[in-house]
């Protein structure tokens, strides 16, 4: 016989605000206390602050290991991401970017919570974060990338932290905040986002006044599979399905343009040649392919020589407004906050 799994029953939220007349703007989201046990956190907390300290020492391969910049208040986390690289600044999978596949002890963590039905099966989560806070650290408000499907979860460790939430939370400065609603993430819990809780409502954790570790677990999109798949063959690749409206391959990453850049490149050797040989050539033809050697200069990188796609051009930064009185650059950490805090909205 198959021993049977504990049932828990979540605890769920309710918030209705102003914007939003009669709908629960936290409807979707669950609390699962006591998720799991406290000899599978402490081998969850050992293995993760070993891999931290390996990447520290630059031992783990790509950028499947990262810190905040400590210049900034609030943002010195150390992060840690398995089975595809996301980008905050970006917003997309970066799928060129190589990251450790998902360990063995993170996947008994989803088999559990998957037979425990606090996922679905076929939500089964295949990329990994891993948020190390130490005292003082917090992430701003946010909500989670539309791309990825719903549910996706979060797996609160060491010790309990709270969650701000609510369609308006409003940036006190220094990484406080100040929210409709206050969640309490005790240890060992599990937090599933799931309808308006997910796509509605934002999220943040405030300066955190303790070391504290959270997992969160995420599908990536089915359209981005198979190249994720290049770099981690356990990936599951499943049928063939259409990116969401207004996305594409290119979009998950703009890199990923492979056979056109080769295309590219192959047109602009051709335009060389046809340029070095011109007694070959009659006149009106060898003009129209100077023409194009020129537009193609226009979109080569300075320094590597290599072909960018049109859209990829950078724009010029604008440049940082002086004073006119001493001449000196107007720069703020407010500013640099406010950057920072933009990237995850």
């Amino acid at each position: 016989m198959h021993k049977k799994m504990k049932k828990f029953s979540p605890q769920c939220f309710i918030l209705k605000e102003p914007t939003h007349p009669g709908v629960n703007v936290l409807e979707g989201l669950r609390l699962y206390n006591d998720a799991i046990n406290t000899d599978f956190e402490q081998d969850l907390i050992d293995f993760m602050e070993h891999n931290v300290q390996r990447g520290l020492r630059g031992e783990l391969p790509g950028e499947t290991f990262s810190c905040g910049a400590k210049t900034i208040k609030g943002n010195g986390r150390h992060v840690l991401q398995y089975g595809a690289k996301f980008s905050f600044i970006k917003k997309n999978i970066d799928v060129d970017v190589l990251v450790e596949p998902i360990p063995q002890i993170v996947h008994t963590l989803i088999d559990q919570l998957t037979a425990q039905g606090m996922l679905p099966e076929d939500k089964r989560p295949d990329t990994v974060i891993v948020n190390v806070y130490n005292e003082g650290d917090c992430i701003p408000p946010h909500i989670d990338a539309l791309v990825y499907p719903r549910p996706f979860c979060t797996v609160s460790m060491l010790t309990p932290a709270p969650m701000l939430l609510g369609c308006h939370i409003k940036a006190l400065g220094d990484g406080r905040f100040k929210a409709p609603f206050k969640a309490t993430l005790q240890r060992r819990s599990v937090l599933v986002f799931e309808g308006n809780g997910a796509d509605l409502a934002k999220h943040c954790v405030p300066p955190v006044t303790e070391k504290r570790i959270s997992i969160t677990l995420r599908r990536m999109p089915d359209f981005a599979r198979p190249i994720i798949a290049r770099h981690d063959p356990t990936v599951w690749i499943s049928a063939p399905q259409q990116a969401p409206k207004g996305w594409s391959l290119d979009q998950v990453n703009p890199r990923i343009a492979e056979e056109s850049e080769e295309d590219e490149q192959d047109d602009e050797a051709v335009a060389g040649q046809a340029c070095s040989q011109p007694a070959s050539l009659p006149k009106a033809q060898l003009k129209e392919k100077r023409t194009k050697s020129k537009k193609k200069k226009k979109n080569l990188d300075k320094k590597s020589g290599n072909a960018v796609r049109p859209d990829a051009i950078k724009k010029k930064k604008a440049k940082p407004s002086v004073s006119k009185t001493k001449g000196t650059k107007m720069a703020s950490s407010t500013d640099a906050n406010l950057q920072w805090a933009q990237q995850f909205m």
